[in-house]
C-alpha cells in the first residue's frame, strides 16, 4: 500500500511539473497596478500610485476582473 501511495505521489509531482507557469502581466487602471491570475481570473492589486491621497477605496473589479487580493 505504501509503495502505491509513493508511486501516485511521484506521478502527481511529475504532472504538476508539466503545468506551464504563465507569468501574469501587470496592468494599470486608475491609481492601481494589478495582475490577473491565469488560473482563476482574479485580480491582485500590486501597487497604488504614491500620489494618491485622502480616502482610497479598493475597487471590486479592475479591468473587468474581480479583485481578490492586495499585495
Amino acid at each position: 500500500m505504501l509503495k502505491r501511495i509513493i508511486s501516485i505521489s511521484i506521478v502527481l509531482a511529475v504532472l504538476l511539473a508539466l503545468i506551464p507557469v504563465v507569468p501574469a502581466s501587470a496592468a494599470t487602471e486608475g491609481i492601481y497596478t494589478y495582475t490577473v491570475s491565469v488560473f482563476n481570473g482574479e485580480a491582485t492589486i500590486t501597487a497604488c500610485q504614491t500620489s494618491a491621497s485622502g480616502d482610497i477605496t479598493i475597487p471590486s473589479t479592475l479591468g473587468g476582473y474581480p479583485v481578490a487580493e492586495l499585495h
